[in-house]
């Protein structure tokens, strides 16, 4: 039995570092996009400095992002995350 717990708290150690570098990641400026599934090959073309984020100035790299980017940063904060630029691409299918 006492091993039995000495093996479970070993356990529960490892999963609590393993999930220590996610809980440290945070971008400047507040929580950072969601990061669940893997970004889109043109997000990650266009976000240039890697923050999570794609700006106009990043967007001119490809045309049709620039035409959309007022329609694909739904909560207008001048940027597009990961998560806008999935649903604006997804609804144009």
């Amino acid at each position: 039995m006492n091993q039995h717990m000495t093996w479970r708290k070993l356990t529960l150690s490892i999963l609590l570092l393993g999930a220590l570098p996610l809980a440290q990641a945070q971008a400047p400026g507040g929580a950072p996009p969601a990061q669940d599934q893997i970004p889109a090959p043109l997000f990650e073309q266009l976000d240039v400095n890697r923050d999570g984020y794609v700006t106009p100035e990043e967007a001119k790299r490809s045309a049709e992002v620039t035409a959309r980017f007022k329609e694909l940063d739904a909560n207008r904060d001048g940027r597009v995350s990961i998560d806008e630029f999935k649903k604006g691409m997804q609804d144009k299918m």
